[in-house]
């Protein structure tokens, strides 16, 4: 009976320093989880905000947006005379750094002459759009608020190398109506607890021959990068999202964006039927590329120290 109970007391001291090594580690691994700084407003994620952004402005317009999707009213391509569309479901997004349109670029007879291959601007002198269907030194349109015109001239161009990232130089930088685009830093998934956005809403501001208005929709990452560094993306398939998405066939070029904070935020471009080119991934060329094309400009990135920062120590 003493042997036996010595063996219980045994068992219960090694259980308890079992129970005792269990809390440390439970210790341990609650710091690590603690190893998060706060910013101003705790909680605020920007996986959260991603999201919230657009189903926000979803939720205004309801379930049957029909014109609204168009971010202009009316648009005529050859004379060069838009009108913004006041009820676009995007509300007060600026998209006047969005190409408006640009005469041919591609083959006679094949493409649209003013409406295919879009693009956005980088800085106020400079753009993207995609290599694979590349401008030649044109003018380029964009339409401001007010919907009054302003065109800038290519001077100058080069792809980044492994990508479909095409940048162009204008002769003069464009006033200060027409926004130019910031993109993510680099950092931008210390700033997700998986050190990966996942699946977050993309606005796609469609450039293609059959729609002079410019369309905005909204797509799905799909949260993985290709080899190339490239987004991937997919059609919505979430209820609400559903009437405002599109199963991509064309529009190369058109610009892609998050929206934080109430600012659409370039991503990239669009180059295949299910991704777009990642500029965050590319920016340290993009910047070198600016540099050799003669612009006094570079990328801008976000401010993202509002969210909540995970720290990787």
């Amino acid at each position: 009976m003493k042997s036996d109970l010595r063996h219980k007391q045994r068992s219960f001291i090694n259980g308890a320093v079992f129970f005792k090594m269990l809390a440390a580690l439970a210790l341990i691994i609650g710091f690590a989880a603690l190893a998060v700084t706060l910013p101003a407003s705790p909680g605020k994620t920007l996986q959260a905000n991603l999201n919230s952004e657009v189903d926000n402005l979803i939720a205004k317009t309801g379930s049957t947006p029909d014109t609204a999707l168009n971010t202009f009213s009316s648009a005529d391509d050859v004379k060069l005379i838009y009108k913004r569309n006041t009820s676009v479901w995007t509300g007060g997004l600026n998209w006047t750094g969005v190409v408006a349109s640009h005469p041919l670029n591609g083959p006679v007879g094949v493409h649209n002459s003013y409406v295919v291959g879009g693009g956005a601007l980088i800085t106020p002198q400079d753009m993207v759009g995609a290599a694979h269907f590349a401008v030649g030194n044109i003018q380029i349109n964009f339409v401001d608020a007010n919907n009054e015109v302003h065109s800038a001239t290519i001077i100058g161009q080069t792809k980044i190398e492994g990508t479909d990232i095409q940048v162009m130089h204008f002769s003069s930088p464009l006033p200060s109506s027409i926004k130019y685009y910031k993109i993510l830093p680099d950092n931008y998934c210390d700033y997700t607890p998986d050190y990966a956005l996942g699946s977050y809403p993309i606005l796609l501001l469609l450039d293609e021959a059959r729609d002079t208005e410019k369309k905005a929709y909204v797509l799905d990452s799909v949260g993985h990068l290709l080899a190339s560094g490239e987004i991937m993306y997919t059609a919505c398939t979430e209820k609400d999202r559903a009437p405002y998405t599109w199963t991509v066939n064309s529009g190369s070029g058109s610009p892609a964006f998050v929206v934080i904070n109430g600012e659409p935020v370039l991503l990239g471009c669009l180059h295949t039927t299910a991704s777009f080119s990642n500029l965050t991934a590319k920016a340290e060329a993009i910047n070198v590329a600016l540099k050799s094309l003669g612009s006094t400009y570079q990328l801008t990135t976000v401010d993202l120290s509002g969210f909540v920062y995970y720290s990787r120590n």
